[in-house]
């Protein structure tokens, strides 16, 4: 680059030269360079990737979470209703052992 400004004479081959220069912006790599051309491209389409990977990730943590809670709900439903059933399964036995003291006492006020 410094041979090329050593050459020109005059501020016009000043901007002719500068205007010859290729913009590495405006143009691709050439093949085979081993400079990737498409750099810039491939780290959004990663970020892409990546942010539709966490809002897949957030969905699942979400959906079992929702779960894990309908499950919490689920079983405090179903031993509240154990527990219920319970109390009513042993008023059930005790109801005639209840009854059977009952008739006892009466016999024995009766026989008084």
């Amino acid at each position: 680059m410094a041979e090329n400004v050593e050459n020109i004479e005059n501020v016009d081959d000043v901007e002719q030269a500068d205007e010859a220069k290729p913009n590495v912006r405006d143009h691709a790599a050439p093949e085979g360079s081993g400079v990737a051309c498409d750099e810039t491209v491939e780290p959004v389409d990663e970020l892409d990737q990546v942010v539709r990977e966490r809002d897949e990730f957030l969905d699942a943590l979400q959906r079992t979470q929702a779960e894990f809670s309908n499950y919490k709900k689920r079983i405090a439903r179903d031993q509240a209703s154990l527990v219920a059933r319970a109390g009513e399964r042993l008023v059930k036995e005790l109801l005639p052992v209840l009854d059977d003291l009952e008739r006892a006492l009466e016999a024995a006020n009766e026989h008084e």
